[in-house]
């Protein structure tokens, strides 16, 4: 189970599809948003607002300035249940978090030894090395960015990876570490 911490604003920025298959992408300005479906351009309005003494939210849309729902947001903020449709992320917040075993270039394998939602340990199994890496994944675009922190001998070497799939990561440096298991 997932938990979320306590948040003053409900990030709902990027792409939700309706059970029907439609996409709309939301823009967000504090607690005030807008959702403008894909192929079509309706454009639907909102807020989204902690409830009193709760973690919860209230989340309230206008479509087409005359119809109002009042939807509620699953535990992990990825779906939005509406009273005849459920919105689900295209891209959903909390990302998976990189495990098992990673192969580089050279042959040699890093094995994820602890992970997290935002970051996770490498230890290489032929020189013991290990790294330390933090990552997120944008919403918006599904994007993970990745730094990797190795420690060599003493010294700390940071690289940046971009991806868009979390079993193959592209080093800055020209390395590709991929999973093998």
């Amino acid at each position: 189970m997932i938990t979320v911490p306590h948040v003053v604003n409900l990030n709902l920025t990027g792409q939700w599809r309706e059970n029907g298959g439609r996409v709309w992408h939301c823009t967000q300005n504090g607690h005030h948003f807008t959702w403008t479906q894909e192929g079509t351009g309706r454009v639907a309005t909102g807020i989204a607002v902690p409830k009193v003494n709760s973690s919860e939210f209230a989340v309230v849309l206008t479509f087409d300035n005359t119809v109002h729902w009042l939807l509620k947001p699953s535990p992990d903020h990825n779906q939005l249940h509406g009273p005849s449709d459920t919105f689900t992320r295209v891209f959903p917040l909390v990302a998976e978090a990189p495990f098992g075993g990673y192969q580089e270039k050279s042959g040699k394998v890093w094995q994820v030894t602890a992970s997290s939602p935002t970051s996770f340990v490498l230890h290489n199994q032929q020189d013991g090395r290990n790294a330390d890496g933090y990552f997120s994944r944008d919403p918006s675009s599904g994007m993970y960015t990745v730094f990797i922190n190795f420690h060599n001998n003493g010294q700390d070497h940071l690289l940046k990876v971009v991806t868009n799939n979390l079993a193959s990561l592209p080093l800055s440096n020209g390395d590709v570490f991929t999973k093998i298991y």
